[in-house]
């Protein structure tokens, strides 16, 4: 994907880079908006069959074509991109790799010291709210990280 080597040319092939992930409706390029709600394909569906291709009319196949060929869709909404994109830090802190049988990121909690509290740094505003929250939950593993806190 690199433009080293021709794109292919073949539809089932278009189609297959096409399909996965298909375009939300509100990418730039109208078709997408077009072909999903001519095929009624929800925003939230990302994953289209590689069969659908073959129900769909002959003016749907050829806007499919169209944004493959003319609006270059590889260089433009690059498929392996929006795949890798598309995968959230909950998806790769929850989601289970059957290859490992373990989260495709681990959960790794920060422990943070200082010897002074004069080393500490200050965090204000939406920084302190968001630390306070995540260590409250983790309260019982940080027992004295909030002693002088609040």
């Amino acid at each position: 994907m690199k433009g080293e080597e021709p794109y292919p040319t073949a539809e089932n092939e278009m189609w297959r880079i096409v399909r996965n992930p298909f375009p939300s409706k509100n990418e730039d390029n109208k078709s997408f908006e077009i072909l999903r709600g001519q095929l009624e394909i929800p925003d939230d569906v990302y994953v289209i069959s590689q069969n659908r291709y073959d129900g769909m009319t002959h003016p749907q196949k050829e806007r499919i074509k169209t944004l493959y060929k003319d609006d270059d869709f590889i260089k433009n909404h690059n498929p392996y991109i929006r795949a890798i994109v598309r995968r959230t830090r909950d998806f790769l802190k929850n989601t289970i790799n059957s290859d490992t049988g373990e989260p495709y990121i681990r959960k790794i909690p920060a422990i943070l010291r200082v010897e002074r509290d004069e080393e500490a740094l200050e965090l204000k505003g939406y920084m302190s709210q968001a630390v306070y929250k995540r260590y409250t939950v983790y309260s019982d593993k940080f027992p004295t990280f909030w002693k002088t806190c609040g």
